[in-house]
């Protein structure tokens, strides 16, 4: 399993083209190889967080932002994809009015143009579900409801703070993805209550990582992200302790 760096972390360093460099540097610093992209500038391109990336060593293996901003300028995204040369595209969320039986329908025909485009050009479309999307919908979970009205192929990217929050048995959960995950956010917090989620570095909160990483490793997943979108100290600190941390997980239980 390779440990990587979700980049949402540090979404206040990532508004301008040097930022990005600076910011990527730092993180290669703290021994991090890959990443998913999320949150950069608006006036930052994707030639240029490319060039960000080759500069500092680090591969990109997929972009992931909430669906509506996928959906409304999906050309910037496949303009980054391609510039990166990686094939996944991660959407995050169903609007809160179509967190019905119904809506979430809805909202699977909404997305299935955008994923029959990406299986024309090679590409992967992947679901993150918030704990939101984990809690039922008349008695069904909403992510299973999803799963059902969309094509069999989209994939599906865990985020273990969302699954704590929802009060579900995360190294259950992770397995039952299976065939569908080849990615995993890893997000500590000092709680675990859906209301308040008190970020803490990873390996410093409330979470039993082992059966999770190990659930993880045993359904193929290839890639575990770092990702801490608030900080008690110095971000990149926060996120060097926590990429050591899984890596030390790594290691001694062979990941």
């Amino acid at each position: 399993m390779i440990i990587g760096i979700q980049l949402s972390s540090i979404k206040k360093y990532m508004q301008t083209a040097s930022d990005v460099r600076a910011s990527l540097r730092k993180l290669a610093d703290a021994g991090y190889q890959c990443a998913q992209i999320q949150w950069t500038g608006a006036s930052v391109t994707a030639a240029e967080i490319a060039s960000a990336l080759k500069e500092t060593g680090i591969t990109a293996v997929s972009v992931q932002d909430y669906t509506h901003a996928v959906l409304d300028d999906t050309e910037y995204y496949l303009r980054l994809a391609d510039a990166c040369g990686f094939s996944d595209v991660t959407i995050s969320g169903i609007p809160a009015e179509e967190l019905t039986a119904d809506g979430i329908c809805r909202f699977a025909e909404r997305i299935a143009p955008l994923h029959r485009r990406l299986i024309a050009e090679g590409r992967t479309l992947s679901f993150h579900p918030r704990w939101q999307e984990l809690s039922d919908v008349d008695g069904v979970c909403a992510l299973t409801r999803l799963l059902d009205a969309s094509d069999p192929a989209m994939r599906v990217l865990p985020d273990v703070n969302h699954i704590i929050r929802n009060k579900l048995d995360a190294p259950a959960f992770v397995r039952s993805l299976a065939g569908r995950a080849d990615m995993i956010h890893c997000k500590d917090s000092v709680d675990d209550t859906r209301e308040t989620s008190h970020l803490t570095v990873v390996g410093q909160g409330c979470v039993n990582w082992q059966p999770i990483l190990a659930a993880a490793e045993e359904i193929g997943i290839r890639y575990a992200f770092t990702e801490q979108e608030s900080w008690d100290g110095d971000a990149f600190e926060c996120l060097a302790l926590g990429g050591q941390y899984l890596s030390g997980l790594s290691e001694k239980y062979h990941f």
